[in-house]
């Protein structure tokens, strides 16, 4: 035991807001895994992030709020693959391939939380809602900016959330078909208004919209 009069313990960096923000959010990301978002409590999170109640009212307003910073954060590394999947310089057939492939991957990789990260997307609260759309317009910057784009990537990343929400529930084939029965569905959708040109697909325009290549090695894991 030292002699110096040191209590010993190390001393605690204080965090700064942005840190301390998205601690809760991390620790709200725990609490909530495989639980339903309306049976989780301020209290457990607060408990868990080691805050007080009243700090995570003063970062979020409302559950809605912080069930939003929850969710971004929680799909911020899936949108990241999937703007590199929309974006690489293959066919627009392989692009939606990719999408599908990287997206059951992650689902997959994250089954215990998937569940209650569908239940906040279907929240009405005006946070995630906002929170959602900001999402799908990034998304929709990466098909081609153009006002169909946002309409397009709604309506295809909601069915493909709808298709694997169901296959967790319910996984009655591999994962690899999943993959290729998904990709028919999505590229069913959206292949004559590629061909069109009506929705291009991806930014790489040296590869031509009508190409249909066929899909690479499925991703799914």
């Amino acid at each position: 035991m030292s002699g110096s009069g040191s209590s010993g313990r190390a001393v605690r960096r204080r965090l700064t807001p942005d840190e301390r923000r998205a601690e809760i959010v991390r620790a709200a990301d725990r609490v909530l895994a495989g639980r339903d978002p309306a049976a989780v409590t301020f209290e457990e999170i607060a408990a868990a992030a080691g805050v007080s109640r009243a700090l995570v009212y003063n970062y979020f307003g409302d559950k809605g709020g912080l069930m939003a910073a929850v969710y971004t954060q929680a799909l911020a590394e899936l949108d990241q693959d999937l703007l590199v999947a929309l974006g690489a310089p293959v066919s627009p057939r392989e692009r939606i391939h990719q999408v599908v492939s990287r997206y059951v991957s992650f689902a997959r990789a994250h089954a215990g939380g998937w569940h209650t990260l569908g239940v906040v997307a279907a929240s009405q609260h005006p946070a995630v809602q906002r929170a959602r759309g900001e999402r799908f317009g990034r998304m929709a910057l990466a098909w081609g900016s153009t006002t169909e784009a946002r309409v397009v990537v709604a309506g295809l990343m909601g069915l493909l959330e709808a298709v694997v929400l169901d296959w967790l529930d319910t996984p009655t084939v591999p994962p690899e078909r999943l993959v290729e029965l998904a990709e028919e569905l999505l590229w069913s959708g959206v292949e004559h208004l590629v061909d069109g040109g009506m929705v291009p697909l991806g930014a790489d325009s040296a590869v031509g919209a009508g190409a249909t290549a066929a899909p690479g090695p499925v991703a799914a894991r």
